[in-house]
Parts: structure tokens; C-alpha cells; sequence
């Protein structure tokens, strides 16, 4: 792409963003000093608590609404959605969303700037499956019960962590534990795509839990591969000219441990990366979007699947 191009694009994001706020700048994610390249628990005593196991957050574009999931808690077994928002000069208390209350519901996904969330969702309307992709559309003050995204995407049962794309088309992990594309064309969902090799069929996926960027130039997963630093690391894969994905590189070890890292989610202003880490939400400077795209290194020189590629 043309740098005059890519400027373009990127001073279009930046104004739709910074025009869509409504919140003061030393607010925004709750006041919390940004983080540079070394992680930092998000929100702690507000989002991120103890004896609690919070694993995925979304911002809306205008940084002045959050959903966050947290697995387990106040129940063992019961997966919650909280809210909280910007009003009157402040953020409320994160609570429990009303729309989770008799289902499951976890890992949000904001779209359609700020008027939907998708999630995972149970006895959604219309449901398919066990647990359906779902969104809930926000109706004035409140949101609605979520409403399947039929099938496909969806199965007989469960989906999980849906990532909506510039185009509408959602990316998310199947019940077999595949990241898994489908298109949206002429209205309606298209049948389910199973990524291939690299993303895919590389040691243990996991359930991937995928971002992948609007315009799908790179995709950040969770997987258990060979070279990395324990259980789930975070990965990164940037696609190719011809659409394939490039071998996908692990996060390094700021940035994963010895543990499971989960939901590597990038924010709607590009500058950080949100991800669940030690049972709390940790966040991080987004520059390595950047700087590993054109970079190759050990175990990639030395065990060449595949080609890395600048496209």
C-alpha cells in the first residue's frame, strides 16, 4: 500500500475515533495510566479483582462503554458480562449486564460502532445451538436479549468468541477448537471456512480466541505450540497477498508466562492490547503489530513450514 494511501486510511480511523468520543481524554479507560510495552493489570480494584477471573474486555469506539467477562464468578460454573459506562462525569460500577441474567454470556466483541456486542450466548433468540454467537443491540438506555446469528455461523452447539470484521463477516472458534471464518454476502452468513495450516493444525489450538484487525491484515490467537513459554501463548499472523496467513509468531515473553494468556483483543484506537493473563485482564502497548510483521526468527528460520512473506 502507498504511503500516501495508508495515511489516508489512517487519518479517517483517527478523526471517526476521536470525533465518536465522549469522554474526556484523562478518562478513558477508566483513567488508568497507559502502559508501555511491559503489561499491566487493567483496572485493578475496578475491573481486574481478586478471587475473580476476568478473560476478555471490549471498549466501545468512543471509549465511553465496557463489557468484560468473567468466568466463573459470582457462582462457580456461571459465566457473567458486566457493564459499565461513562455518565455524568464518572464511571459507574461494573455490574452484571441485565441480558445475563438466565444464560451464559462471555467474551464481547463491540461492532457497528458501538450499537451491538457480539458475544457467546445461551437460550439466545432464536437460538441454534448450545451456545450460539449472538449480539445484543443497544436500545436507547438499555440492551437487548441476545439474538443468535443463526446458522451458519452457528451449529447444533457451541461457538465461541466471535471477531465481526470491516465487511460484517466473523471470525471465532468452533466447538472443535478450530478458528473458523464465514463470510457475510448478499445478506446472510455463508457456510463456515476452517482455517488451514499455518493457523490451524499446528499443535494444540485451544479455541483460539481471534482478533483479527477490520480490513484482516493480521489476526492474534492463543495457542500451545512448539518454542513457546508454557501453556497458551498469544500469537500473530499477518495475511498474505494472496490471503493465506503467515507462520505465526509468539508474542515473546513480556508478554506470555508460564501460564495460560487469553483474548489478545486490540482496542478501537489501535494503541493497546487487552488480554486475560494470571485470572486478571492485563494491557499493553500495541507497537509489536508494527515491528514483528517484518521480522523472522528461531523456531521460524530454523523450521520452515512455511514461507514468511511481506505481503
Amino acid at each position: 500500500m502507498k504511503t500516501s494511501a495508508f495515511l489516508s486510511i489512517f487519518l479517517a480511523i483517527f478523526c471517526t475515533y476521536a470525533s465518536a468520543q465522549s469522554i474526556p481524554p484523562d478518562s478513558l479507560y477508566f483513567g488508568q495510566t497507559p502502559p508501555g510495552n511491559t503489561p499491566q493489570v487493567f483496572a485493578p480494584g475496578i475491573v481486574s479483582l481478586p478471587n475473580r477471573k476476568e478473560a476478555v474486555i471490549t471498549f466501545s469506539p468512543d471509549g465511553a462503554s465496557v463489557f468484560f467477562y468473567t468466568q466463573n464468578y459470582p457462582q462457580p460454573g456461571n459465566p457473567y458480562t458486566l457493564f459499565s459506562e461513562y455518565v455524568n462525569n464518572h464511571w459507574t460500577t461494573p455490574d452484571t449486564i441485565q441480558f445475563s441474567f438466565g444464560r451464559a454470556t462471555g467474551e464481547p466483541f463491540f461492532a457497528f460502532n458501538g450499537n451491538r456486542v457480539y458475544m457467546f450466548a445461551t437460550n439466545a433468540v432464536n437460538h441454534v445451538g448450545i451456545a450460539d454467537l449472538s449480539y445484543s443491540e443497544k436500545q436507547g438506555a438499555n440492551w437487548s436479549n441476545p439474538i443468535s446469528m443463526g446458522n451458519p455461523p452457528n451449529s447444533e452447539s457451541y461457538q465461541y468468541h466471535p471477531c465481526i470484521v470491516g465487511d460484517t463477516s466473523v471470525y471465532f472458534s468452533s466447538n472443535a477448537g478450530h478458528i473458523c471464518r464465514s463470510q457475510y454476502s448478499n445478506g446472510a452468513y455463508q457456510p463456515n471456512v476452517i482455517l488451514p495450516l499455518p493457523i490451524n493444525y499446528v499443535g494444540s489450538q485451544t479455541w483460539g480466541d481471534p482478533f483479527v484487525s477490520s480490513d484482516e491484515t493480521y489476526m492474534i490467537f492463543k495457542s500451545i505450540r512448539t518454542g513457546g513459554y508454557g501453556l497458551n501463548d498469544l500469537y500473530i499472523s499477518y495475511r498474505k497477498q494472496d490471503s493465506s496467513w503467515t507462520n505465526p509468531k509468539n508474542l515473546g515473553n513480556v508478554i506470555n508466562t508460564a501460564g495460560n494468556e487469553t483474548a489478545g483483543d486490540i482496542t478501537p484506537d489501535g494503541l493497546y492490547m487487552t488480554y486475560g493473563r494470571n485470572n486478571d485482564l492485563y494491557w499493553v502497548s500495541s507497537d509489536f503489530v508494527d515491528s514483528l510483521k517484518y521480522t523472522n526468527y528461531i523456531p521460524y528460520v530454523k523450521n520452515r513450514l512455511f514461507i514468511i512473506s511481506s505481503g
